[in-house]
């Protein structure tokens, strides 16, 4: 989804070849606060404090394949741009402020976190490989504000095999599953690092081969909105 609509923006904005300002970058934000309500706006114009007619991401958006929480955003290269993120409950202060100025074709994500005054960001500057054999790229990032450090492993094999530890807003690199038919699935396990408790179970179909995919561990143990793991298609 974002590379079509970096493509779209190119082809908008490009009146002269030679000027940068023509080409376009993207961003897509990631909603997992877990204020209640979670939604958030963001202002990537670079208008100071205008956020009436911004961007509102909730934390069940649908990206088109999985209710992840996101929203895709062009950035325009070369130019430096305000990244400002509010909460929808409260408006009188930025949750997430930083700038940056992206080059022709560059993704970021943003991954917004936490509760309250809590609340938070992680900005993440994408540099996405494809993959050249059967597999899939799996990588985990860890929003789940009370969770504790986790732990992943395919079901059957032993506890943190797949990732030993992972703390929050903290995100590994991609790892090659195999995948050696369209049909091909894996049962992971999310553990608290430290016990081995399992925190719970994900079923990992649909497997871009050649391509990546992000499970976005997310919410609350005990608590709403509950501990759950989405993904992204990178």
């Amino acid at each position: 989804m974002l590379l079509f609509l970096i493509i779209g923006l190119s082809i908008g904005c490009n009146k002269d070849i030679n000027d940068p300002y023509s080409y376009s970058a993207g961003i897509v934000v990631f909603n997992a606060s877990t204020s209640m309500p979670s939604e958030i706006k963001v202002n990537f114009t670079n208008e100071e404090s205008n956020f009436t007619a911004a961007e509102q991401i909730g934390y069940y958006n649908f990206d088109g394949k999985f209710a992840n929480g996101s929203t895709a955003l062009g950035l325009i290269a070369g130019k430096p741009t305000s990244l400002k993120v509010i909460a929808v409950a409260d408006s009188t202060k930025l949750i997430f402020n930083e700038s940056v100025t992206p080059h022709p074709g560059d993704i970021y994500s943003l991954f917004i976190t936490g509760a309250g005054d809590e609340t938070s960001g992680l900005l993440v500057k994408e540099n996405i490989q494809k993959n050249v054999d059967s597999v899939t790229g799996v990588r985990f990032i860890n929003l789940s504000p009370n969770a504790g450090a986790i732990s992943v492993n395919i079901q059957g094999q032993p506890n943190g095999s797949g990732v030993a530890t992972l703390g929050f807003k903290q995100i590994t690199s991609f790892e090659p599953y195999p995948v050696s038919s369209p049909d091909q699935f894996y049962i992971l396990e999310i553990r608290n690092a430290d016990s081995g408790d399992l925190l719970s179970t994900y079923f990992l179909n649909q497997l871009p081969v050649f391509g990546n995919t992000t499970l976005i561990i997310r919410g609350l143990v005990g608590g709403n909105p509950g501990f759950d793991i989405t993904r992204v298609n990178n």
